[in-house]
């Protein structure tokens, strides 16, 4: 029989009394007062909830009917213990050990960042694939309404100019993993300019100002197809829920983004407003380029335009035409802080592409 000093508290009171925790050989405890009155027990040992240790605060016993013997003789609970249940005190030791602490600490790390780089991204992927077209539908058409208010106008283009190069665009993707695309044309010279996007529910939306930048309507089904590329992998909606790994949760459990309220609310602004990353705008770059190849189109004319778009991109921002900051091809480290891949990266992409696809395609 082992004996331990502390207080026993009664159910539902917070007077503390003078007691005794009797360990007896068979495993069962006992609370008796200092005058001898049995307070609680006896019970076994798997009636009872003993606190694992934790550095030197007090021990809890809690007993059945919500009586609670509380002592600070932690050593002397371990040593009755031990008999019992040999890896009881296995927490204290970890917290208590600097190297355990120092492995644990680093362990977490290591899982906080393979979690954000890889098992959130993983998580995003697979509930974006999931989400019904109708939260795509409603997403997508708030970022075009949230896009001709505010930041463009009607397009000036010609009704025939746009069916035509509807025609042209739909001649080689039509449906996007049975994602039905549409094409729309707005003028955004004070804004976006030279440029096009891809939205949830299959709308892609290309600015005049791109239109006139081209020199053929190849290089525009090029851009078309790397759209459809960020359709096809859901990358705005990914993109979305990335941003908040409480509503990757959320979503993947409900099965239903409207589950996310402040998601539903805040996903156009995310969209019209947050860049694709780098992987992405690969992810798009290859589709496109394999679907340039698949109809026997030259993808070089995809890289030629995405070249004229950063020109234009970088004259804009204050550049005088002509001057070192108005030309592309340049590898710099301006690059890497960019969420768009570097161009002269992108070339390589498609030159890559293209000689593994005729690598494969010939006997």
């Amino acid at each position: 029989m082992q004996k331990i000093s502390g207080f026993y508290f009664v159910s539902g009171t917070s007077k503390k009394q003078e007691a005794f925790l009797l360990f007896d050989d068979k495993g069962f405890l006992t609370v008796t007062h200092r005058d001898g009155r049995q307070l609680a027990g006896p019970e076994s040992l798997k009636q009872v909830s003993i606190a694992s240790r934790l550095g030197n605060t007090p021990r809890i016993v809690r007993f059945p009917g919500d009586g609670i013997f509380e002592t600070s003789d932690n050593d002397g609970v371990d040593a009755c213990l031990k008999k019992i249940r040999p890896y009881h005190a296995l927490l204290h030791i970890l917290e208590s050990r600097l190297r355990y602490v120092v492995i644990a600490f680093l362990a977490t790390i290591i899982f906080v960042w393979a979690s954000i780089q890889h098992g959130i991204p993983a998580l995003a992927e697979r509930v974006a694939l999931a989400i019904p077209p109708e939260s795509n539908r409603m997403i997508g058409q708030g970022a075009l309404e949230l896009l001709d208010k505010w930041y463009v106008d009607v397009s000036a283009l010609p009704t025939k100019r746009q069916e035509e190069l509807r025609g042209k665009f739909f001649s080689l993707i039509s449906d996007a993993d049975n994602i039905p695309v549409r094409v729309e044309f707005r003028d955004a010279k004070d804004s976006f300019g030279a440029n096009a996007f891809a939205l949830p529910d299959g709308m892609v939306v290309f600015t005049d100002q791109l239109v006139g930048l081209a020199e053929s309507d190849d290089e525009l089904i090029g851009v078309y197809a790397h759209e459809v590329g960020h359709i096809v992998r859901r990358h705005s909606m990914r993109n979305i829920l990335q941003s908040s790994a409480l509503a990757v949760v959320l979503v993947a459990v409900t099965g239903d983004i409207s589950s996310v309220p402040a998601l539903v609310t805040a996903a156009p602004t995310l969209i019209v407003r947050s860049g694709y990353s780098r992987d992405f705008e690969r992810e798009a770059d290859r589709f496109a380029i394999q679907q340039l190849l698949r109809h026997n189109m030259n993808p070089m004319l995809l890289g030629e335009i995405l070249m004229r778009m950063e020109k234009t991109r970088l004259c804009v921002e204050g550049e005088a035409e002509g001057s070192e900051g108005c030309q592309t091809g340049r590898e710099s480290w301006m690059d890497y802080l960019s969420t768009h891949p570097g161009t002269d990266e992108r070339m390589r992409l498609i030159q890559e592409e293209m000689s593994a696809y005729r690598r494969t395609a010939s006997p």
